[in-house]
Order: C-alpha cells, then structure tokens, then sequence
C-alpha cells in the first residue's frame, strides 16, 4: 500500500499512482516508458529539471530520427528547412528506360515532397486555400551512357505523363553534382524562386559556378 506521504510527494512532482505507465511530462510532450525499451540513459525522478532536460533530448532524438528515416526512404518534405515524413503512400509510376534508372510518383498536399509555399504564385499548382494540387514528381533521374539524348527522351515522356494525369504539373528538386538544373531548364522548367532562375541563367550564359549541388525546386509552367 502507497503511504500517505509517498503518495503526497507523487501527486507534487506529477507522477501517477496505479497500472498507467510512468511517463517523462513536460509541456505537450508524454511518452510513455514502455518495458521493452533498452534503458539509456539513468532512472531520474518526474518533475525535475533533470528530468526535464532528458525529456526534450529524447524528443529531438526521436524528431532527429524520424528526419533520417525520410530522407532515407526519399520522402522528404522541403519546407525552408524543416523535413517532415509525409503520412500518405506515395503511388508510383512504372517507368523504364533503357540505359537508365528513373523513379516518378503522383503526389498530392497530404504527401508533397515540396511544401506549397514553393508553388503558392506559379500558375495553376496551388488551389485557393494555398494547398499544392495533384502532381508528378520526378523523384531520381540516372542516366548511365549521358550525351546520347537519353536524358532528354525521359524528361519528354515524364512531361507527357504529367500531362496526361494532373494538367501538367510536374516538380523536382535538383540535386546532384554538378547540379542539373540548367539540363531541367533547357527541357522547359524553370526555378521556383527568383534567385535559383537567376542562378541558372548566370550558369547558361556566362558559365558561372553554382554555388552549391543543391538548387531550388522547379516546376513545369502550364500552359
């Protein structure tokens, strides 16, 4: 039996008395401590700024984790820095190509790679509440025998798919090294921000470096 002065100091620093699972508490965030789990870390006493401190460790472990499980899987959510796992299945698009690797995907708001701030004044992309519309994605492009036009042909046919199934509208995020977007360019997209079309067109007609592999999304202009 809980004596009375056990269960008065319980109550002060916020434990709970019974069968519910201790849990580490401080602003929204409670999780419980499940039976299963490794202990890493000491035994600390709920309510204290020790505790406290952990707990927001944990969390941004745990949040740390999640962004390395999305980046992983491809699922990034590009939001000026924030990287979240979008919760609806990604359908994708059988494509293939000889001499090349190619993965597409038909997305919507609830699983967008690219938040819709990116799109919010691009014509056509972003419905009235601001949320991006249905689209296609182009997730990874490799070509492995390049200058034989094959790169092209692919960004042709995806053109024609977006086309087909959502009115055109197609995204990428340029990535790689050297950076591709004037390849995207060249094969009528253009850059989502004022500075990486202003980039791209520096690369294009004077040669200058970009300044990283990593460039703005780009999207397709409806026609």
């Amino acid at each position: 039996m809980v004596s009375f002065k056990i269960l008065k100091l319980c109550t002060k620093l916020g434990c709970k008395v019974g069968k519910t699972k201790p849990s580490v508490t401080f602003g929204a965030v409670n999780r419980p401590l499940t039976s299963g789990a490794k202990q890493t870390a000491p035994i600390l006493r709920f309510g204290t700024r020790q505790a406290e401190q952990t707990a927001r460790e944990m969390t941004g472990a745990t949040q740390l984790a999640e962004q390395n499980r999305a980046l992983i899987s491809g699922n990034r959510k590009i939001s000026f820095g924030t990287i979240t796992k979008p919760s609806v299945p990604v359908e994708h698009i059988p494509y293939t190509k000889e001499g090349a690797k190619v993965t597409i995907s038909y997305r919507t708001s609830e699983n967008s790679v690219i938040e819709g701030d990116f799109v919010k004044n691009i014509k056509g992309y972003t419905d009235t509440a601001g949320n991006i519309l249905p689209h296609i994605y182009l997730d990874s492009i490799v070509v492995y025998n390049q200058g034989k036009g094959i790169g092209t042909s692919i960004m042709q046919d995806i053109i024609k798919i977006a086309k087909e199934r959502c009115g055109g509208r197609l995204l990428l995020h340029p990535s790689f090294d050297p950076n591709p977007s004037p390849f995207y360019y060249k094969c009528g997209l253009r850059s989502t921000t004022k500075e990486g079309e202003k980039e791209i067109l520096a690369f294009l007609n004077n040669g200058t470096p970009f300044r990283s592999a990593s460039s703005s999304p780009m999207y397709l202009p409806i026609e």
